[in-house]
């Protein structure tokens, strides 16, 4: 039977990603899907979502305040109080993103070594922004091309991560819920949120359009250049597949 143990905020230390040393973060994903807690005993206190999950994921991209689940410690956070976290739009995950998106435009331009939190920004998505970045300056477009691309990237770490978690999490609670009925409660809280979040996705259809058109768009410009400048930054770049 587990004791002492968080099973949301346990499931983070399973998911090594560009989140996973941010603690505010992770508390407000914990408020997104909520938890079950359990005591010394075993006995089991289950943590509802706190509002809605898609509201939620608008505010963690683009800013606003929500009450959220706020660890007692970093720990185990087995008692997490609710408290306000307000974030402004440059602390939302699209303004984080955009401002590293610029750093990383600027440094392929100089062919600046990047930062280990740029390398983690750049593998902890599907999108190819160290191509996309280096092509753009290679053909002398302006870094507002690339930090157009914020919010669809920071969408995509947040679903990844998200996505991670509940499957993570989902996995684990098998056989460790007490009950029958407290493993379908808890997959219930999750499948929620995965629907939630779903409707979302489709909504940012618009946005992968775009990203596939921009690509197409930048291989028709780089076949009337030389690539040889943008293959030698990009050489230069050894971790990763982007």
């Amino acid at each position: 039977m587990p004791r002492n143990r968080n099973l949301t905020w346990e499931t983070f230390t399973k998911l090594n990603q560009f989140f996973s040393n941010d603690r505010a973060f992770k508390e407000f994903i914990m408020s997104m899907v909520g938890t079950v807690i359990y005591d010394a005993n075993g006995n089991p206190t289950f943590l509802q979502p706190r509002g809605g999950s898609e509201s939620m994921f608008n505010t963690l991209l683009n800013g606003g305040t929500e009450k959220i689940y706020r660890c007692n410690d970093n720990t185990t956070c087995l008692s997490p109080t609710i408290a306000n976290l307000p974030l402004s739009e440059d602390e939302g995950m699209t303004g984080r993103v955009r401002d590293m998106l610029n750093d990383i435009f600027d440094k392929a331009r100089s062919d600046t070594a990047l930062t280990e939190s740029e390398k983690a920004l750049i593998s902890s998505t599907r999108v190819r922004i160290l191509r996309y970045t280096i092509d753009s300056a290679s053909v002398g477009m302006d870094q507002s091309v690339v930090s157009s691309l914020a919010e669809y990237i920071a969408a995509d770490m947040v679903m990844s991560y998200i996505n991670g978690l509940i499957d993570v999490a989902a996995s684990g609670a098998a056989g460790t819920l007490d009950t029958e009925e407290e493993n379908k409660h808890f997959r219930e809280n999750l499948r929620q949120v995965r629907n939630e979040l779903s409707q979302r996705v489709a909504r940012i259809q618009v946005q992968q359009n775009g990203l596939a058109e921009y690509d197409r768009s930048l291989s028709e410009t780089r076949q009337q250049l030389s690539s040889s400048v943008s293959d030698s930054v990009l050489s230069n770049y050894q971790f990763g597949s982007n």
